[in-house]
Order: C-alpha cells, then structure tokens, then sequence
C-alpha cells in the first residue's frame, strides 16, 4: 500500500515540477493576449530618467575692494551649468548691486556640475574677480544634485531653494549671494 502512495506522490511531484517549468511560458502568453498587462509590466520595470530643468539665481554681489583703482566695478557673470555657458548683461559702475540675475538649463536628471564666475569689464582686458575662500582658485565649483535637491561640494551642503553666501579674500574680491531651484520637467 505504501508503495502506490509513493508512487502518486512521485507523479504529483513530477506533474507540480511541469506546471512550475512552463508557468513562465504561460505568463509570456498570457501577456501578448492582454497588451494593457504587458505595458504595465514594461514600464513598472523600465528605469526613468527625466530632465530637470536648474536655475542659478545670482541675487546680489558687492565688491569687497577696488577692482579698478580710477572707477566703479562694471560687474557681470559667467555661468556654466551641466556644460552650457551663460553670460550675464554688464552692470556699470558700481560697487554694490541686486542683479538678480537668472541662468537655466535643461539637464538630465542627477548630479550636474556648476561653475559660477564674476568678472569687471575693462577696456583691456577683463578682471576675474574673487568669489571662492579657497586661494588661488577665484570662480566657484560646486554639483546639483537633483535627486536630492541638493548644492554639494562647498563647504557644507545646501537644500535647493536656500540662500548661499561666498566670498573671495584675494585682492579684487567681492561677496556674492545665489540659491538655486531645481524642478522637473
């Protein structure tokens, strides 16, 4: 008796083993017979990547000393973000200005390099002015990190949205104030 209870037993295990084996099949099947499933599948699966579209607002920039020694600062800005390259309207003759000045770029979704440089026009040649603690590095380097909203590599790390405050400390320096935004597209 033991021995054809076995015996069923075997041939039920071997007959679960086939089903399992050809579920695969089944469900492949079973997904071209109801397209609505097979696009669920495919895209609860597929990776998304979006673009995001950054915003460096430069909102104010005060020289910390003469940059000229016979006349006023005639102050702009070079932006680059995620390698494209922005360049601010001159501001003449003055020490102290609210710019608020706006430079986006659509770019993929992550981290994304950002190089901020300010500069006194001149006849002959143009002054790099001191943005950066750091001597003798006078521009400012730092990574949006979009996933996060983060600005990283400063000195400490900054939510989107949040004022930053830098400034140079060699001569021809000056203070400057952004924040930058973040949003999909």
């Amino acid at each position: 008796m033991s021995f054809i209870k076995s015996g069923i037993r075997a041939r039920g295990l071997a007959f679960m083993g086939l089903l399992l084996a050809i579920f695969p099949f089944i469900d492949a099947i079973s997904a071209d017979a109801h397209p609505h499933r097979k696009y669920r599948k495919q895209r609860h699966h597929a990776a998304v990547t979006r673009d995001v579209q950054i915003t460096l607002t430069l909102s104010q920039l005060i020289a910390l000393d003469k940059a000229d020694a016979f006349s006023s600062e005639d102050f702009y800005a070079r932006v680059t973000i995620g390698g494209q390259v922005f360049k601010s309207e001159k501001v003449r003759q003055t020490d102290a200005i609210i710019p608020n000045w706006k430079f986006s770029a659509v770019v993929p979704n992550g981290r994304t390099d950002v190089k901020i440089e300010v500069f006194d026009k001149d006849i002959a040649e143009d002054d790099q002015i001191d943005i950066n603690r750091i001597d003798p590095k006078r521009d400012l380097d730092f990574v949006v990190n979009s996933r996060s909203c983060r600005v990283e590599g400063l000195a400490q790390v900054y939510r989107c949205g949040t004022q930053i405050r830098r400034a140079g400390s060699e001569r021809k320096k000056a203070e400057m104030v952004f924040y930058v935004d973040v949003q999909n597209r």
